[in-house]
């Protein structure tokens, strides 16, 4: 909006200096004693019946396509395309054809083409130099365009208008170009109108300039039935006068009104006068209209002078629905656009629009919260106060009530959009985050989340004397952190104070923190801490407590000792719980103190807004809790800091050496996938020592983990539920260095190279459409074709063990048939039977055959196990209409284990050289489940088998076996199904 305006103003300028000094003596002689000469002046009669019935110096315009040549910011409030046609005649064959159309642009203004014509009928009895009839012809015409654009949601417009205009005398014609600017102001009681016309370059028609008709004006208008809802509906009553300057012609001063009957019926009537002349009925002028649905015609007469007596004129008008409804999103991005540009009242309103379609449009709710913030910013008259705390070494999201909740990288997230939020702000962390039992590196995570989240005050609990102050500030190496504990008796280092006083805009907050001495488990940690009201009204009395705007007490005590504080310390404004599990969503008080509790266990975050009167004193408040739910996307950083934190210590508490784990000398390990959160995730499971790691984010659907030990890294697959796209994912073992390395397709099939230093995928634009065969580095990257036909699938990607080879299936000859190329994708050559569908080809450990899925031996699609010498190019099946899903092979590449039934499936050992089969698990009874996926896996020295079970309840449970079936064990226990992939 700001570059248009400044556009229009340069080009207005390069206008209006070529004739300003003329302007300057037209505009200054108010009785017309200045004689000039002004051209086309028709711009300067009314366009429509309805100016003309109420005089156009006392009309605020019609609301119709005839406000554009002289009432253009009206337009800018138009909802629905107009069109308008108008003839206004008078005596003697004068008259003035006009059209216009407008069209508003939702969010961008009103846009408008017009026309105006001008005659003067026939002249018969005309006779040139020589006394010979002759037929001298006159018209004057302009073709103009404009743009008005709403400065405050339907209050206030500004409004531009550019025109061609030509003048053709006989055979003479000139041309010329003007500006015209206006604003209009509509308040329920008062409207008015300021504008200024026909700016532009004088027009010549043989050799002498003559000036355009400056034309400025001013007009006022009262509606003193808009407070009465009843009447009004009825009748509507506009009274109004204004002043209007045209050219050298004298001011003329015009009232006027229009009574508007039912929502159909309109008349009109005006007086206007020159200054300085003698009043007489000349200026007279009465109008009526009505409207009927989407059309409309008004009529107007005028006694113009006693020369040219009466003229009259019609105007016929139109106008059309939005062609596209508004949804609130719509509204929203407009909002959104003025909050960008600083346009809050704007905002606000078009967020409102919004929410008057859609009420659960939250984004709306915080824009307009942040828009008034802004307003009350620009006044300095509102703050926010942000709390939390009582982690109480909670770091992760816990499960409460069917819901993971709590965190604090969702915590960082929210304290910054309520930072964005509210400008002027203040952050309290009310402490109790650690315990006695907590790790010292989380200490250290405290510290950064204290410098992540940009907490002003940090307030010491019981939790932290506990853990050990002087430990905290040593061992768990905190650094930037300053802790305040009022009541204590000493100060530990530079990292505890005994108050803070912090500035926020124009305000002084002082910020106290006490802990109740009974609270800390060991006699030495109480007897560092003091009474606490004797403290408190010791810090009071001195005088930069009383010039402070507001004094926040963060205290670590029960409720019933809060109260005590707030009634023996009225001076205290608030008082933050530190220690309570309870949170307050409405603020408990206590006389005039407030109490806020945002619970414990980084459950909520809350946010206080506080205004202030003209004297800086608390006026009024809205306390707000944001519970830490799945909904809230945690801050990258921290969560990946946390997950770390959280895995590390985990691991060092079950005696497991990370760089062990990661290069797999550790037996017993393996990834599977698990909804026990709610959604699909990755875990890892060292059995050996019992341990359970979740490694994927929570909030979306992890799947098909893949690791190499060679490079230590893990790859999985996350899936986007607002876009579809299935992104490729690779991580450390310990769940950090987190890289999205293929993002915006779908990606499926994923193995890491031999060696670790390639994983290969399959990717495309959707599932079911073309994929193709990419290799990318494990830390991301450039991603490298590799196989990229011309619509086809290709999947089930398998690396030769000395990396030089590659196996996947592609249909690019219709059915799915087993493709063999290099590891870079070269020289790709088909080794099946065109003739059927193939799958899962897996090559063999010693690398010297490999096997894979076929239906060629099947005529009901069932799918059996071949395997492919690539020494001798020969293939043999090794199973009959056996409907295998899946299969492993053995380390010695002399047996396979597959999954494989009609019903429910059975794992299987089968001999590839003898063909000799038997069931893996024996048992007694009756099946109700299949067993499913089986996998390799190193335990207690032995290769043994770990596979699910699939109950025909939809349960999962993943189990080992010895390869000789015995030790058949349950390995993963949780509430939800658990699952390999």
């Amino acid at each position: 909006m700001v570059a248009q305006i400044r556009t229009g103003i340069l080009l207005l300028f390069f206008i209006l200096v070529p004739s300003m000094a003329q302007w300057s003596e037209w505009l200054t002689d108010m009785k017309g004693e200045n004689t000039g000469h002004t051209v086309c002046n028709f711009l300067t009669l009314p366009v429509s019946v309805g100016d003309l019935g109420r005089g156009l110096s006392a009309s605020p315009g019609m609301m119709d396509a005839t406000v554009l040549p002289n009432f253009t910011a009206t337009s800018a409030y138009f909802d629905s395309y107009k069109f308008a046609a108008s003839h206004i005649e008078w005596l003697q064959g004068l008259r003035k054809e006009y059209t216009g159309a407008c069209f508003p642009v939702f969010g961008v203004g009103t846009i408008g083409v017009f026309s105006q014509l001008f005659t003067v009928g026939e002249f018969p009895h005309s006779r040139d130099i020589d006394e010979l009839p002759s037929s001298p012809r006159f018209f004057e015409c302009a073709f103009g365009a404009s743009y008005a654009r709403e400065i405050l949601y339907r209050t206030l417009a500004g409004g531009m208008t550019f025109s061609y205009i030509e003048s053709r005398l006989d055979n003479e014609a000139g041309r010329s170009v003007a500006g015209h600017a206006d604003l209009a102001l509509d308040l329920p009681f008062v409207k008015a109108r300021l504008y200024g016309g026909n700016f532009g370059p004088e027009l010549t028609y043989i050799a002498t300039p003559e000036p355009l008709p400056l034309q400025t004006g001013v007009s006022l208008f009262f509606m003193p039935l808009a407070h009465r809802i009843k009447l009004k509906n009825r009748f509507a009553l506009e009274i109004g006068g204004g002043v209007q300057k045209n050219a050298d012609e004298p001011l003329l001063v015009g009232f006027s009104t229009e009574m508007g009957i039912m929502t159909w019926g309109k008349i009109r009537g005006g007086y206007e006068f020159p200054l300085g002349q003698e009043q007489s009925i000349a200026g007279l002028s009465l109008g009526a209209g009505f409207t009927v649905k989407n059309f409309g015609a008004d009529f107007g007469w005028k006694y113009q002078s006693e020369i040219l007596g009466g003229v009259w004129g019609i105007t016929a008008t139109m106008q059309l629905e939005e062609i596209v409804p508004k949804t609130a999103e719509d509204f929203y991005e407009v909002a959104h656009n003025h909050f960008s540009k600083e346009r809050y009242r704007l905002c606000t309103r078009y967020a409102k629009e919004a929410l008057r379609l859609n009420p659960n449009m939250w984004k709306a709710h915080t824009i307009i919260a942040r828009a008034q913030a802004e307003l009350r910013q620009e006044k300095g008259s509102e703050i926010a106060l942000i709390y939390a705390g009582g982690a109480k070494g909670q770091t992760l999201p816990f499960l409460s009530e069917k819901e993971h909740i709590g965190g604090i990288a969702r915590g960082v997230t929210v304290i910054r959009q309520l930072r964005d939020s509210y400008p002027a702000s203040i952050g309290i962390n009310t402490g109790n985050n650690i315990l006695r039992v907590s790790h010292k590196l989380k200490g250290t995570l405290f510290d950064k989340y204290y410098e992540t989240a940009n907490w002003d005050a940090v307030a010491l609990g019981a939790g932290e004397l506990d853990f050990g102050f002087e430990r905290y500030l040593s061992e768990a190496n905190v650094s930037n952190t300053k802790f305040i504990c009022t009541n204590a008796k000493k100060v530990f280092g530079k990292g505890l104070i005994k108050k803070d006083i912090i500035d926020v805009h124009k305000y002084k907050i002082m910020v106290l923190s006490v802990v109740n001495p009974s609270l800390p488990s060991r006699n030495e940690d109480k007897a560092l801490l003091t009474p606490v009201i004797g403290e408190l009204q010791g810090e009071l009395l001195y005088p930069e407590a009383k010039k402070c705007n507001l004094r926040v007490l963060v205290a670590d005590d029960n409720f019933k000792n809060m109260s005590k504080y707030a009634q023996a310390l009225p001076e205290i404004d608030i008082i933050i719980c530190s220690g309570l599990h309870r949170e307050f969503h409405t603020p408990m008080t206590a006389g005039s103190t407030l109490i806020l509790s945002a619970g414990d266990s980084s459950r909520y975050v809350g946010t206080l807004a506080i205004r202030f009167d003209d004297e800086g004193k608390m006026l009024s408040y809205n306390n707000k809790l944001i519970p830490l739910t799945n909904r809230v996307i945690p801050d990258p950083v921290m969560d990946e800091l946390a997950r770390k934190t959280a895995i590390t210590i985990e691991l060092e508490q079950k005696g497991i050496d990370l760089k062990e784990l990661a290069k797999g000398a550790i037996d017993g390990t393996f990834l599977f996938v698990s909804n026990r959160h709610g959604k699909k995730g990755i875990f890892l499971k060292v059995i050996d020592k019992l341990a359970e790691f979740p490694l994927s984010p929570r909030v979306t659907h992890c799947f098909s983990p893949v690791y190499s030990y060679e490079c230590g890294k893990i790859a999985f697959l996350q899936n986007d539920e607002k876009t579809g796209a299935t992104s490729l994912i690779s991580m450390s073992f310990n769940g950090t260095q987190v890289t999205e390395i293929c993002s915006n397709f779908h990606v499926s099939d994923i193995c890491f190279g031999t060696q670790g230093d390639w994983i290969y995928f399959a990717a495309g634009k959707g599932p079911g459409k073309s994929t193709a065969l990419y290799r990318v580095k494990p830390s991301g990257g450039v991603k490298h074709p590799l196989i990229t036909w011309d619509n086809s699938r290709e999947s089930d990607i398998d690396l030769s063990p000395d990396g030089s080879q590659m196996v996947f299936i592609s249909d690019r000859d219709r059915l799915p048939q087993v493709y063999m190329a290099s590891s870079a994708g070269e020289k790709p050559l088909r080794i099946s039977n065109a003739k059927a569908t193939h799958a899962k080809p897996k090559f063999s450990p010693h690398g010297t055959s490999f096997a894979f899925l076929s239906d060629r031996m099947s005529k009901r699609n069932r799918m059996d196990l071949f395997v492919h010498d690539l020494v001798s190019g020969k293939t043999s099946p090794l199973t009959r209409q056996a409907n295998v899903s899946d299969f492993c092979w053995t380390e010695d590449s002399k047996q396979i284990i597959y999954s494989a039934g009609v019903n429910l499936c059975d794992l299987t050992v089968i001999d590839t050289e003898t063909g000799m089969s038997r069931k893996l698990i024996t048992g007694h009874g009756i099946k109700d489940y299949s067993e499913l996926h089986p996998q390799l896996m190193r335990y207690k020295g032995k290769t043994g088998i770990i596979y699910y079970r699939e109950y025909e309840s939809g349960e999962r449970q993943i189990y080992r076996v010895n390869l000789d079936g015995s030790d058949n064990t349950r390995i993963v226990n949780s509430t939800g199904n658990d699952w390999l992939e």
